[in-house]
């Protein structure tokens, strides 16, 4: 009687300990992804300099690849802006024609380009 007590109370402690285990790696890897991310988020100024420097670029090949970033940024934003209402569209019309690949907008993008 008295070895199935100790049984029972060992095997709540090693639940126990296994749990906090658990818990403690968890709280651990969230703070490391954190971590992680915060030093991957560096100011876009920061990671241009730093790859300007690796690259060894002089002042004016510094002022065309900003002025290349500044462009494709634009572009990037105006397509986002463009595409966001078609992304956003949820008619159950569009969502049957993606599901089954036949969009008419896409056959007909498709077979414009083919042409």
């Amino acid at each position: 009687m008295d070895n199935t007590l100790r049984n029972k109370w060992q095997l709540r402690g090693v639940a126990i300990v296994i749990f906090s285990l658990g818990f403690t790696s968890g709280v651990l890897a969230l703070n490391a992804y954190h971590w992680a991310r915060a030093l991957g988020s560096a100011d876009r100024g920061d990671r241009f300099e730093q790859l300007a420097t690796r690259l060894q670029m002089n002042a004016d090949q510094k002022t065309k690849v900003q002025q290349i970033f500044g462009d494709a940024r634009q572009q990037l934003q105006a397509l986002r802006r463009e595409s966001e209402p078609r992304v956003n569209d949820d008619s159950p019309a569009d969502r049957s024609a993606a599901a089954t690949g036949s969009d008419p907008r896409t056959v007909a993008a498709i077979s414009a380009d083919a042409k």
